[in-house]
């Protein structure tokens, strides 16, 4: 019996000493534990990161774009035209995952040529349809045939620098008329400077129904590990016919 105790107080001694270093540890309510997905030295409370290194590294990206891409150099000279407050403030909406996670669920309801703001303003999500003709040249014995187009966009504008844009385009044959005789195609594209968010085009298509011509755009919107993972699976449908195009948005899921 004295020999069992003897073994189970040297235990008892030996786990003690193993130890000593968690006894004096700060309670785990005020650790805050580094993100793996921001800079060094960068430290994340309540999902925002800290301002400074946040502007840096967003500057650091903005100007690493593509400057020769219209898109790309018309944001830059906006932002360049911001105050220091107001880009501080860009960026501290961009890094806002509840933001993004607004505007993505205002891509549901915004109605065609119409724009909801959120933030106080501060975030406005738009849409937009485009349209125009070219003649294709191709004369038959019945009639002209003309090349259409019409285009249906949405873009999320931060203190008035556009960071993303998604837009569906289909092109259509029409006759002397302006009867739709068939959809050609359709094309699915984007632009996109957030650095927070990931676009992936999906496989577009088109089709004619009735008198117009329809373009299907799908489009897959990810969150980066910064914002939650958020993910919005979209699909940009246009329809058109000259003089009357419009668009909407389908399967719009936001998790």
């Amino acid at each position: 019996m004295k020999k069992m105790l003897s073994a189970a107080v040297v235990a008892t001694a030996l786990l003690a000493s193993s130890v000593p270093q968690f006894a004096s540890a700060a309670p785990e309510t005020n650790v805050v534990t580094p993100r793996l997905d921001v800079a060094p030295n960068v430290v994340i409370g309540s999902g925002i990161a800290a301002p400074i290194e946040n502007k840096a590294k967003f500057e650091q990206y903005l100007y690493s774009l593509d400057k020769s891409d219209p898109f790309v150099s018309e944001q830059i000279q906006k932002y360049n035209k911001l105050s220091e407050k107001e880009k501080s403030r860009l960026v501290e909406l961009i890094y806002d995952p509840n933001v993004t996670k607004q505007a993505f669920d205002a891509m549901k309801t915004v109605a065609l040529g119409k724009s909801t703001s959120i933030s106080n303003g501060e975030v406005v999500i738009q849409s937009k349809v485009e349209e125009a003709s070219n003649k294709k040249g191709a004369i038959t014995t019945a009639s002209e045939e003309i090349s259409f187009w019409g285009s249906y966009s949405w873009t999320m504008t931060f203190l008035g620098v556009d960071l993303t844009t998604l837009k569906t385009k289909v092109t259509y044959t029409i006759d002397e008329n302006n009867k739709v005789l068939r959809a050609d195609n359709a094309v699915n594209s984007h632009w996109n400077i957030d650095p927070l968010i990931i676009v992936n085009d999906g496989v577009s298509s088109s089709y004619k129904s009735g008198d117009y011509a329809f373009g299907n755009g799908p489009f897959t919107v990810y969150g980066t590990a910064t914002l939650g993972f958020v993910s919005a699976s979209v699909t940009v449908m246009v329809k058109s016919k000259p003089g009357d195009t419009s668009g909407w948005k389908e399967s719009a899921i936001t998790t």
